[in-house]
């Protein structure tokens, strides 16, 4: 796809040498969140990140402002390849949202979600499971044309 601009950032597809960087900015973006949670939790969730970064199955998605990497967000458009869960044919999952928070409240979240909506909606996907915090903020964004499931079922 074609990266998206707007007045003040760009959209697109990160490159595999930025993951340092994309690194620092979930780390920048959940500190404040973490700094509430048990030791334990930080650890198992900071692993889950390394684990998301490693893995060949979702596509980094990435908001450039001023040359530098303010926002990311992970999309897996065909979640049922997934080596690391077990998601449904047909769907796509939203994962490890990020926007620094100097740059926040600019709608860079909301933009790496629509990039989100237009990459499920070009794989043809009827589910989207979001693996988001802050996913109340987004919820209407995303369920106005999909579905979208909370959890998972086991079934």
């Amino acid at each position: 796809m074609q990266p998206q601009r707007s007045a003040e950032f760009l959209i697109r597809r990160a490159r595999r040498e930025e993951i340092p960087r994309i690194r620092e900015v979930l780390d920048e973006a959940d500190r404040e969140h973490m700094a509430r949670l048990h030791e334990e939790v930080v650890e198992e969730w900071k692993q889950s990140i390394e684990e998301a970064l490693a893995s060949p199955d979702g596509e980094l998605i990435v908001a450039v402002s001023g040359g530098t990497i303010v926002g990311v967000v992970q999309f897996y458009s065909d979640a049922s390849a997934s080596t690391a869960e077990r998601w449904p044919a047909g769907s796509s999952c939203i994962r490890l949202l990020g926007v620094l928070p100097a740059h926040r409240r600019r709608g860079i979240g909301a933009a790496l979600l629509k990039e989100c909506i237009a990459r499920a909606r070009k794989y043809g996907t009827q589910i989207i499971y979001p693996l988001l915090r802050a996913w109340h903020r987004y919820n209407m964004l995303i369920s106005h044309d999909f579905l979208v499931a909370r959890t998972l079922q086991t079934t």
